[in-house]
């Protein structure tokens, strides 16, 4: 096994990060465009750990992301951790450039002068080959929400069974292409950020109309009144940083069901559903980076997180498809 397993299920003697995380959060009203909506959650006084973000870090020219090698592979890449501070990476976040557009598997904190091999997922399964600089970029999208979902759950299965942090390829490439086929854009190297690209002036619309509420850490999404998941930062200020790259991952699945039966909203199942969260007997594993990297899937969730120093950097909660909530 690649990572060492920390701990197996909550140790009740330390205290639990999600309940922890969620202790203090506050429900705000509900807010809509179109077929999304949103829950934002809010939090006072919140610290933060202090880091970079990727796309800071590329600016400054504090971090370079190459492949791992001139033949390169897949499902890795290497990072280069230039600056004084620790480096975040986001669950999702694409890179663009090299030999083929990747996606991040999870989120990582690189250490501060420090170089890591990180997993990723192909999000452009037609190129294999450098075009222009051998350094990937940054990009204004993640990886959209439901890809995120059953590439997470696939995670966290291999995890539980004692395997690695690599998804399903064949698996990333399918949902793209069906993505890709029910939003009706071509691209010739098959690309997500193509489609993306195909429907920025639309995504831009629900950035616009669904901008963030002060102390807001976090949100809870539902489509067509469907509770889809929550993604949660341990500052306002981190999550403001991603706030549009992850509301266009939600709308983007939104415009694909613009014209699905809505559902009447019901209070009472997200609270249930964060009841559940709050609950849930996770598994701990040692991370990639700092860290423990937190896991659970089950027939009604499916949750990843990293955890520093008993607080959760970042966490992220989908609801899988039952009768429930």
């Amino acid at each position: 096994m690649l990572f060492q397993k920390k701990q197996t299920k909550n140790d009740k003697s330390n205290l639990n990060p999600v309940k922890g995380m969620l202790n203090g959060i506050r429900l705000n009203d509900l807010i809509n465009e179109k077929n999304l909506s949103i829950m934002p959650l809010t939090k006072d006084k919140t610290k933060g750990f202090k880091c970079l973000t990727l796309d800071k870090a590329f600016a400054d020219n504090l971090a370079s992301i190459r492949e791992v090698s001139d033949s390169g592979s897949v499902s890795e890449l290497k990072i280069q951790n230039k600056g004084r501070k620790p480096l975040f990476l986001l669950d999702g976040e694409q890179l663009l450039g090299a030999l083929q557009n990747r996606t991040l598997n999870l989120s990582i904190m690189v250490p501060a002068k420090s170089s890591l091999v990180i997993p990723v997922s192909c999000v452009e399964e037609g190129r294999w080959g450098f075009r222009g600089s051998d350094r990937f970029v940054s990009s204004n999208h993640i990886y959209f929400s439901e890809g995120r979902r059953r590439r997470t759950r696939k995670i966290n299965y291999s995890l539980a069974a004692g395997g690695e942090r690599f998804s399903d390829q064949g698996e990333v490439w399918d949902d793209i292409d069906k993505k890709a086929e029910a939003m009706r854009t071509r691209s010739r190297t098959r690309s997500m950020d193509d489609m993306y690209e195909n429907w920025e002036h639309q995504l831009e619309h629900f950035v616009d109309n669904l901008r963030p509420i002060k102390n807001q850490v976090g949100s809870i999404f539902l489509i067509n009144g469907e509770l889809k998941g929550l993604e949660i930062f341990d500052s306002a200020s981190l999550f403001n940083h991603f706030y549009n790259k992850i509301i266009k991952s939600y709308a983007i699945d939104a415009l694909e069901k613009m014209h699905a039966r809505q559902r009447q909203i019901q209070l009472s199942n997200i609270s249930s559903f964060l009841n559940d969260v709050k609950e849930s007997d996770f598994n701990a594993y040692k991370a990639i980076g700092l860290g423990s990297d937190i896991r659970l899937s089950s027939t009604s969730l499916n949750l990843a997180g990293l955890e520093i120093e008993n607080n959760m950097i970042h966490f992220l909660a989908f609801r899988e498809r039952t009768n429930n909530y």
